[in-house]
């Protein structure tokens, strides 16, 4: 494999394919982000929530 990288025909295949993984990586990244953004926020309001009731049960 590394004897045929050197091959111009071969080359441009790589590197077509590293271009085509990174765009991949880079779409995966933005839909991990888009699914956990939306979890963080869910947790985020589930913890503010257990505050606030938790404060209702200490003042009563």
């Amino acid at each position: 494999m590394p004897k045929a990288v050197a091959q111009p025909f071969y080359r441009d295949q790589l590197t077509a394919h590293v271009a085509e993984v990174e765009r991949q990586i880079s779409n995966l990244s933005r839909e991990i982000e888009r699914q956990s953004g939306g979890l963080l926020d869910q947790r985020d309001s589930a913890v503010d929530l257990r505050q606030r009731l938790k404060h209702m049960l200490e003042g009563s």
